[in-house]
């Protein structure tokens, strides 16, 4: 998970663990996920084969509605959480028109303008990258990240669904 909305405590002990493990500390994962990618393919080929780097996947926690688990959805009162939930609704709209044949961009503008349309959202961005590589070369990549910044009520949210076709 990414760093957004650590307080104080929680940021020094991630500082005292740096003296022991690597850490990066990404309070934007889509710019931060980016840009440990970079960070990652520079080292590596630094280093070369003497080294093993790797990344450890987690999974998205998701609340029942849908919603992403972060600590920014404590700054939400419970009608905007009930608005924020919508963000994965419309992300699952999306992979599900693409999925069912749907044009990858055509889907994808569909879902920029639900996003639009709803005015307790500031749609940031919405795009779709490869999951590989986080290019936007997606068309001939099999798994495909939707990828969303937005806010509500003045709170920045993130979110992203993976689509395996």
């Amino acid at each position: 998970n990414g760093t957004t909305g650590l307080d104080e405590r929680q940021k020094q002990k991630l500082q005292e663990a740096s003296s022991e493990i690597s850490i990066v500390f990404a309070p934007n994962m889509s710019v931060g996920v980016n840009l440990c990618l970079k960070l990652l393919q520079t080292a590596a080929k630094a280093l070369g084969d003497e080294y093993d780097i790797e990344i450890i996947e987690a999974p998205t926690v998701r609340s029942s509605s849908g919603l992403a688990l972060s600590s920014r959805n404590n700054l939400l009162d419970d009608t905007h959480l009930e608005i924020a939930s919508s963000i994965n609704k419309i992300l699952k709209s999306i992979s599900e028109n693409i999925k069912s044949g749907k044009e990858i961009l055509q889907s994808l503008n569909i879902g920029i303008q639900e996003f639009e349309n709803n005015k307790h959202i500031d749609l940031e961005y919405l795009d779709i990258v490869s999951s590989q590589n986080f290019s936007n070369d997606i068309q001939n990549s099999s798994n495909l990240l939707l990828i969303f910044a937005g806010y509500i009520n003045g709170v920045r949210l993130i979110d992203n669904l993976e689509i395996l076709l």
